[in-house]
């Protein structure tokens, strides 16, 4: 007994359509308990996801002369590089031991459901007239909230919130290697 191609074809979309959210990506930054996803930063899409992220946080909220990305802990050293060649900025410095004496852009958290990301990022705050030297320069920080929509290594920011700025402790610096 043989199906018809009008019986199959809706047969073969339903089975497409599942491969496809087989393979969506899941994954949590950092690890939220018990929950069972990936949080590993260097698998994919968190690297691409990251780099967005950044990029975007960095081109709206900029601060003068270099800097650093704090990344999520256990990033390996080559996926620490590559994020740091998407973001495509002469300025933008990975944390390494011996150079945080710089305002840092840190990711506090990333959280990837299928083609929807959302990424919190601490943004240093610089006002014109701060010293690099200032106490309040390394402790003001303006947490901003970047959704991002997309697959694999294409992705791109959907919506911004941000947050006023306020006085912090300095996160700590989350070296990805050893």
């Amino acid at each position: 007994m043989s199906m018809s191609p009008a019986k199959l074809l809706p047969l073969g979309f339903a089975l497409v359509a599942l491969t496809i959210s087989a393979c969506a990506p899941v994954a949590n930054y950092p690890n939220r308990g018990d929950r069972v996803v990936s949080n590993d930063p260097n698998l994919a899409p968190m690297p691409a996801v990251v780099a967005e992220a950044l990029r975007h946080c960095i081109l709206l909220y900029p601060v003068q002369g270099d800097y650093l990305i704090n990344l999520p802990q256990g990033q390996s050293r080559k996926q620490a590089m590559w994020i740091r060649s998407q973001i495509n900025d002469d300025h933008a410095h990975v944390v390494e031991p011996g150079n945080t004496g710089l305002p840092a852009y840190h990711v506090d958290s990333v959280l990837v459901r299928g083609s929807d990301a959302d990424v919190e990022i601490l943004c240093p705050v610089w006002r014109p007239g701060t010293s690099l030297d200032s106490p309040a320069y390394e402790r003001e920080y303006r947490r901003v909230l970047i959704r991002l929509k997309g697959a694999f290594n294409d992705w791109g920011a959907d919506s911004v919130r941000s947050w006023p700025p306020r006085l912090m402790d300095t996160p700590p610096q989350l070296y990805g290697w050893e």
